[in-house]
This record gives structure tokens, C-alpha cells and sequence, in this order.
């Protein structure tokens, strides 16, 4: 349920802020995600990847995410943790609040990664303070989610000096602009 409606508010949000009269790889990689043609969106996305955009890194880690329905249902690219948490780590590393998102629901389900809600808090607040600055529905609907799902962990699991551990990580991860996250 999670991811469905992870993957649904990047579609609604492709659809949103992707202009009809640009078109380009992005854009067209965008679209084919967004209409599940995976193996096109990933032929179009991954070389702006490799080159260093953050929203087609972000897309090709939701391509590789195991924890993304569309593995479920049997379509797309084999499922691979390893490749969504590299492709999210470059496009988090560039401040895009989606792949932080992302993240912290990696190490909070620990997925890919050694289970770690303390890390899972800091991606989440990442995102969250990524997305508040922005004035768009998508990023709203991000910071938003963050928070909510930084409240939950709270509510449950999380002592007063975890928190402190995880802000500070925060702090040390946006001073060394996201070379030292952990």
C-alpha cells in the first residue's frame, strides 16, 4: 500500500509538472514509466542517470525497487536492492526529496540495507526539509509524507537520544552536501 501510493504521487506528479510542449529524454522516459513501459523508461533514463540527473536516477531506482508494485504485477526490470539504493543515494546525494523518501523507507524496512530506523528518520527529515521550501502539489504531498511517516517511527519506536542521533546525522549530512550520510 505504501508504495502504491509512492508510485502513484510520482505519476500524478509527472503528469503535473511535465509540460506538454517539452519534450525530451526525460520527459519521454517520464511518460513511458508513468504508462509502465519500464524497459523503455529505463533505456531512455538510465544515460541521463549515468550522467548525473537526479530525476532519472530517482526513476531508474524506482525501476530497480523490489519494493515497487510493479515487480508485483510482473512487469518492468528484475527487481535488484542494490541497483534502486545506488540510483537513490546519487539522486538523494543532489537534494531530490523523493529519493531521500525513498531511502529512509529502505532502511526502515530494511530492504537492501541492515535495518536502521535512526537512518530512516534522517532520510525522512532530509526529504522533508528538501520538499518544504518548494511550493508545488508533488513536493507538498512529499514533505507531508515525511513527516507523517517521522511521527509514526516516533510514536513507536524511537527514544529522545535516537532522535538527537538522527538530527545530528541530518546536520552532517547536509554541511557535507550529502557526502557524509552515513
Amino acid at each position: 500500500m505504501m508504495h502504491r501510493l509512492r508510485r502513484l504521487i510520482m505519476i500524478g506528479a509527472m503528469l503535473i509538472v511535465v509540460p506538454a510542449a517539452k519534450a525530451g529524454p526525460l520527459e519521454d522516459g517520464q511518460k513511458a514509466y508513468a504508462r509502465g513501459d519500464f524497459a523503455l523508461a529505463l533505456k531512455l533514463l538510465r544515460p541521463m542517470a549515468e550522467h548525473g540527473d537526479a530525476d532519472a536516477q530517482y526513476l531508474v531506482g524506482e525501476i530497480f525497487d523490489p519494493l515497487e508494485e510493479i515487480h508485483f504485477e510482473g512487469r518492468g526490470v528484475a527487481p535488484d536492492f542494490q541497483e534502486a539504493l545506488k540510483w537513490y543515494r546519487l539522486s538523494a546525494g543532489q537534494d531530490n526529496a523523493a529519493a531521500q523518501l525513498c531511502l529512509g523507507d529502505m532502511y526502515h524496512a530494511g530492504q537492501g540495507v541492515t535495518q536502521d530506523d535512526v537512518r530512516a528518520w534522517m532520510w525522512w527529515d532530509l526529504a522533508a526539509s528538501s520538499s518544504i521550501e518548494k511550493t508545488d502539489a508533488f513536493s507538498r504531498r512529499l514533505h507531508n509524507e515525511a513527516v507523517r511517516k517521522q511521527n509514526s517511527l516516533v510514536a513507536k519506536d524511537m527514544t529522545a537520544e535516537q532522535i538527537d542521533q538522527a538530527v545530528a546525522m541530518e546536520r552532517r549530512c547536509r554541511r557535507s552536501n550529502f557526502k557524509d550520510c552515513g
